[in-house]
């Protein structure tokens, strides 16, 4: 008799990590079960609102799939550059039993610097805006989409260094 539900974790993004761009999201979603009665997964996205304590929200559909994934596969590609701000991602999963499992985590979604618009250059700010990268517009030619992810492990870590 199978009581079991599939396990899910999301390994990439954590909670409350910086992204940007188009996120692969690293994780586990299979059934550790003796039957092997996979139904699927899904990886939904939705806005996170503080102050709405119910937690009714509306969930978007990033990509689901029949197949389980173990030991930290790419579970999707999310591209987050028509999005921003802090989003919750949850990844759940079923069998054939009916039995379910889900696993979420919050994620704060910055924008892409080529998609500054600034005449006068673009900024990337923490969470709680205590630091603040500024890169001059002359500079934002230069700096390739992929470097935002870089910029923002510099603000994680010097926003650790700041009381």
């Amino acid at each position: 008799m199978d009581i079991i539900p599939p396990t899910t974790i999301i390994n990439y993004p954590s909670n409350n990590e910086l992204i940007c761009g188009k996120i692969a999201i690293i994780g586990s979603a299979f059934d550790n079960s003796p039957i092997k009665d996979f139904k699927r997964y899904q990886l939904d996205y939705a806005e996170y609102d503080s102050t709405n304590l119910d937690q009714s929200v509306e969930w978007k559909k990033i990509h689901s799939d029949n197949n389980p994934l173990e030991n930290n596969n790419v579970l999707a590609v999310w591209d987050t550059e028509t999005v921003y701000g802090y989003f919750k991602l949850r990844l759940s999963a079923e069998d054939h039993l009916g039995h379910s499992s889900e696993y979420v985590v919050l994620v704060n979604i910055v924008e892409t610097l080529d998609e500054a618009s600034n005449r006068f250059g673009a900024s990337i700010e923490s969470s709680n805006r205590r630091i603040q990268l500024y890169i001059p517009q002359a500079q934002l030619k230069k700096i390739h989409t992929s470097m935002c992810y870089r910029l923002i492990q510099l603000l994680l870590y010097f926003h650790q260094m700041i009381p």
